[in-house]
């Protein structure tokens, strides 16, 4: 307990924003409190939080990977890891495992073992897909998967771009079969790599995630796709105004076919008068002031220009 409290303590030395590493919750108020004696009911609490023994290496471990020594926090957490595993602690619904595949997959891509964190990125969707499961029949693998990156996500943010690449590879290997897991990976990919202006690489594994989404029948991982297209990256995807008008009308009319899709259409209206406000200066001026007339009603009515001289015009362009 007391190697436990000193880690905890330790921890508020650190400055970092990660969902794996709780912040500190030990106060320790002078070097004389180190040799008071704990009371049987800080025992008791103590432990059913697990072993003491593990809690203690779990810390231990933590300080390590702040420290971003791998290899030490690694082989803290598997030993931690046996200990729950030893008194039967770590099934795939407990929360223990998870836990532990999310932490030894995170100190696996550090290292650049993307083989073996493949492997418990894949374990880590499993045992969260389980939990949730377990909340509600609604829960499914390909958001577990889309979840649990967000964990192991600060671990890539060292990664040469190659390197990134290859980690990505190996997880999506991990999922070959599981066409609806896999899609969702390569959304946060080509995410991440747009974020590092890689921008032909992001270009096609956007491409790539759409055509896996629309055949899959994904409508809520499809609409997010088609708005990082058409509008967060558009001045990305797109070196031809035309092509942009012609994929805006065809994903207006995916909209506007479905009355379940209304809270999207409203964003789409003001998105799409935003970009034409853009091309004001472009090839497609006429067509650019027709959308921007709309003005508010592209928000009122978010679909009215579709069937405007706006919808022909494009529809006649060759």
């Amino acid at each position: 307990m007391f190697s436990s409290t000193l880690c905890d303590w330790l921890l508020q030395y650190f400055e970092y924003s990660d969902p794996v590493i709780p912040k500190s919750s030990a106060q320790i108020k002078d070097s004389s409190a180190l040799s008071d004696k704990y009371t049987p009911e800080q025992i008791t609490v103590w432990r059913a939080r697990g072993p003491l023994f593990a809690r203690a290496l779990i810390l231990l471990g933590t300080i390590f990977e702040l420290l971003q020594d791998s290899v030490r926090a690694e082989f803290l957490y598997r030993r931690a890891f046996a200990i729950f595993q030893a008194e039967g602690k770590a099934s795939p619904t407990s929360g223990e495992g998870l836990f532990f595949a999310l932490r030894i997959c995170r100190t696996q891509i550090r290292r650049k073992r993307f083989g073996q964190a493949a492997l418990f990125f894949a374990s880590a969707v499993g045992d969260l897909f389980a939990a949730r499961r377990k909340e509600t029949a609604a829960a499914t693998e390909e958001a577990a998967a889309f979840a649990t990156f967000t964990f192991v996500e600060p671990a890539s943010a060292l990664l040469s771009d190659s390197e990134l690449v290859e980690c990505f590879a190996a997880l999506e290997s991990q999922f070959k079969d599981k066409s609806h897991v896999r899609a969702w990976i390569l959304f946060k990919e080509l995410e991440l790599l747009f974020d590092r202006l890689l921008v032909q690489k992001g270009k096609a594994k956007l491409l790539e995630a759409e055509a896996l989404a629309l055949s899959l029948g994904e409508r809520d991982l499809l609409l997010q796709i088609r708005h990082k297209k058409l509008f967060v990256r558009f001045e990305q995807m797109y070196s031809n105004q035309i092509d942009w008008l012609r994929d805006v009308l065809e994903h207006g009319l995916l909209l506007g076919s479905d009355d379940a899709l209304t809270s999207w259409q409203d964003g789409f209206g003001s998105n799409v008068l935003k970009v034409a406000q853009l091309m004001l200066d472009g090839p497609l001026r006429d067509v650019a002031l027709s959308i921007s007339g709309y003005g508010e009603r592209c928000v009122t009515i978010p679909l009215s220009f579709l069937f405007s001289p706006f919808g022909s015009s494009v529809a006649k362009i060759d």
